[in-house]
C-alpha cells in the first residue's frame, strides 16, 4: 500500500446529523485497519497519516476529530504488517475521547495464530453468568 487514501465522495459529503451515533462509532472503528496492509519501517508514522487524512475527510460525517495519541503500532516482525493498531482521538465541539482499537489484523499470521487461536486454558467469566438461550 503506498498511503494514499481514497473514500466514497458520498460519505464524505454527509454532515454530522446524517449519521445515527452507532454508524458513527462503526466509522471511527474502522480506521485504525487503515494501517493494516502497511509494511517497512515506521509503519506507525504511514498510518499516522492514513488516520489524520481520514479524520479530515469524514469531518461532515463524523464532525472535527483531533488525533491525541497514537496510533500505537504493533509489529511483531520488523518490517511486516502490523499485528495491532490503536489510537484516541477527541472531538473538536464536545472533548469526548474515542479508543480505537483494531482487533485481528486480517494480513498479519501472528494475529491469527498467536492472538486468536492460541488459547490454552478456558476459563469461566467471573461478572455474572450468562443468560440461558
Amino acid at each position: 500500500m503506498n498511503g494514499n487514501l481514497e473514500l466514497t465522495p458520498e460519505l464524505c459529503n454527509l454532515s454530522e446529523s446524517d449519521l445515527e451515533p452507532v454508524q458513527r462509532n462503526l466509522l471511527m472503528a474502522f480506521l485504525p485497519y487503515l494501517g493494516a496492509p502497511l509494511t517497512g519501517s515506521r509503519v506507525d508514522e504511514k498510518a499516522c497519516r492514513l488516520i489524520r487524512t481520514a479524520l479530515e475527510a469524514l469531518g461532515g460525517p463524523l464532525g472535527r476529530w483531533e488525533l491525541v495519541w497514537g496510533p500505537g503500532v504493533l509489529q511483531v516482525v520488523s518490517a511486516a504488517v502490523p499485528a495491532n493498531t490503536m489510537f484516541v482521538a477527541r472531538h473538536a465541539g464536545t472533548g469526548e475521547l474515542f479508543v480505537s482499537i483494531a482487533g485481528t489484523n486480517p494480513f498479519s499470521a501472528y494475529a491469527w495464530l498467536a492472538e486468536d487461536f492460541d488459547v490454552d486454558e478456558l476459563r469461566a467469566w467471573g461478572y455474572g453468568d450468562a443468560d440461558e438461550a
